[in-house]
């Protein structure tokens, strides 16, 4: 649940952000390391931002890995 301003601020990037990286990696034609800073040029935001929804993005595809085990 969103509690500080940088939360919403997340929370309502990662809603755009997070099907845009599933897009690039579907792709394939992208190496996913350079995606933060597709991130940083696309969405308008700071390299530290863009790399925690990176993260958070990368976070949540491993915790669908393991729930499918």
């Amino acid at each position: 649940m969103a509690t500080t301003e940088y939360d919403i601020i997340f929370d309502k990037l990662a809603d755009d952000v997070f099907p845009y990286l599933a897009e690039l990696r579907d792709g394939g034609t992208v190496n996913m390391m350079m995606a933060p800073s597709m991130i940083v040029e696309d969405f308008g935001v700071d390299k530290y931002l863009a790399r925690n929804l990176f993260n958070a993005w990368i976070d949540m595809l491993n915790r669908e890995k393991q729930e499918k085990k």
